[in-house]
This record gives C-alpha cells, structure tokens and sequence, in this order.
C-alpha cells in the first residue's frame, strides 16, 4: 500500500540517504544493485511500484515479469497487514506461486506505538509460507538483511527450477531413445516375419 515506506526502504539499501518527507511513488520507480552470490556476480533489478489503486495495472505487468516479491506493510496500523492479501492475490492472478519467491516486511519498527505486534506479523507471514523481517528505513535496521535474503531465495530457486527442467529434458530425452529402441525392435520382428512367410510361400 501507499506510506508504508516501500520507496525509503529500496532507497536506503541502494545508498540513498532517508528522507522523512518522501512523496508518493507515481508509476514506479527502478533501481539497480549487483550482488555475489556463490561467487558469481548478479545484476538484480529492484522495481519499486505505486501502491495506489490507479496504479494496480501497472502492479499486474510487472509481476508477470518479477521473479521475487517484497510485501511491505507498516506495522503502525493492522490495516495495512491485512491488504497483504490483496496483493498475493494479485501475484497469485498473474503468476505461478511456486515460481515466485515471496517474503514480508513489516516497516517502520522505529515509531513508539505500533499496532501490529512482531509475533502477530510473523504467524501472518508464516500462515502464507513467507519468510517475516522487521526494518526501518529511518535507522536502517533489517533493510539490508531483508534484500539480502530476497536475493538468496531468489538464486536458490532459479537453480531449483533450472536443475528440474534439465531433469525433464533429460528423462524426455530417454524416452525418446528408448522409443526408437523399440519401434527398431518391432521393425526388426516384422522384417523377420516377412521373410519367413515369404519362404513358406516358396
């Protein structure tokens, strides 16, 4: 949603300095940062879009695309933990869930009076099987782990769903070996039988 500071979040872990008055994304906004992972270099591509309703199709296009998601609520109304669903409703209309990684934030941990409790967020994020972080973008606290751990999950399951689809191709592969193993088998009796009974007619 619009406020839960989604933009201060993406803005601090990429070096920018927080900014206590930020305006409202319009649209969407795109970062780049590059990680090491296994210790191969990664380019990732951090798309921070508008939480307002007018701004949804833009939302859709770009999960279409996304291979992980960071949902961001702000833990100083429950109300903003509640449309998280909304929001995994919309991945789940536009994606496979189980080609997507997911994980939840629930910001603004710095403010004295929060409504959403850490262990209520985390049963909430448990519930949809994501991973839960606590961050502030004011102090900076969890931001980095936070990305971190989207970037991880991300790696980890583009190797998965790598590793399986070169299994299928291989097991297509052994299929089709052994099919023609077999129609040169049947072709090999049929020529037999041809040639017996073509003797018995002599």
């Amino acid at each position: 949603e619009s406020q839960v500071g989604k933009t201060s979040m993406t803005e601090v872990f990429t070096g920018i300095p927080f900014n206590q008055n930020h305006l409202s994304t319009i649209g969407m906004e795109n970062f780049k940062i590059t990680r090491v992972i296994d210790g191969q270099k990664y380019l990732f591509q951090i798309i921070d879009t508008a939480g307002q309703e007018r701004y949804n199709s833009v939302s859709d296009s770009q999960i279409k695309i996304a291979d992980g998601f960071l949902l961001v609520f702000s833990v100083e109304s429950k109300e903003f933990l509640n449309k998280i669903d909304k929001w995994i409703q919309s991945i789940e209309k536009n994606a496979k869930l189980e080609e997507k990684v997911m994980i939840l934030a629930g910001n603004k941990i710095d403010i004295e009076e929060r409504k959403v409790t850490k262990e209520g967020a985390k049963n909430f994020a448990e519930e949809r099987k994501m991973k839960y972080f606590e961050t502030s973008a004011k102090t900076k606290e969890g931001i980095d782990n936070c990305f971190n751990q989207l970037f991880q999950d991300i790696y980890d399951l583009y190797k998965k769903l790598e590793e399986e689809k070169n299994n299928k191709a291989k097991e297509s592969t052994n299929e089709d070996n052994s099919n023609q193993q077999d129609q040169r088998f049947e072709l090999k009796k049929t020529t037999t039988k041809e040639k017996s009974e073509h003797k018995c007619k002599c």
